[in-house]
């Protein structure tokens, strides 16, 4: 959530391990506060 410590986590963490800081989504929004992490397959070759 933008301007909390969650923001700085998720950037720590998405540093780390080569990936990207989305806010959160309709859908989960409203979900109790902490790091949410979501994993899909990328299917584009980088």
């Amino acid at each position: 959530r933008p301007g909390t410590s969650e923001q700085a986590a998720a950037r720590a963490l998405a540093s780390s391990f080569g990936l990207r800081v989305e806010p959160r989504f309709e859908g989960i929004k409203d979900a109790s506060p902490g790091l949410i992490v979501i994993l899909t397959k990328d299917y584009q070759r980088r």
